[in-house]
């Protein structure tokens, strides 16, 4: 199975889909999208603060979802936090995911028969 592949608003690199944050506009309403399923245009943006600033200095966000309009800066500031919070949240699963696979390697390892 191939793993989807998008390409970050701001800086045009390549990533798998679910190794980035989607932000998404839908009914003149921007918010980042967790679920990778909400309805509307959506970008995707390295999980990265200094990338998501640089998105929103140069209006590279805006541009991407089509606005008409520049973000007001109580929404930016709310989109900010929104980013924050997914940047964390991938974080976590990432390290949930790895001491799985710690988990299961010194499983494997304990199961292991010795040659004596």
């Amino acid at each position: 199975m191939s793993v989807p592949v998008r390409t970050c608003i701001v800086t045009k690199q390549r990533h798998n889909k679910f190794d980035m944050v989607r932000i998404v506009y839908f009914n003149d309403y921007v918010k980042v999208d967790p679920t990778f399923k909400e309805k509307g245009r959506g970008v995707y943006v390295l999980p990265d603060l200094t990338v998501f600033d640089e998105g929103i200095l140069k209006h590279r966000i805006e541009q991407g979802l089509k606005l008409k309009r520049t973000l007001e800066q109580v929404e930016v500031l709310r989109l900010k936090q929104e980013f924050e919070e997914a940047v964390k949240l991938r974080e976590q699963e990432a390290l949930e995911e790895h001491q799985e696979k710690i988990e299961e390697l010194r499983a494997e390892e304990e199961n292991k028969p010795t040659n004596i």
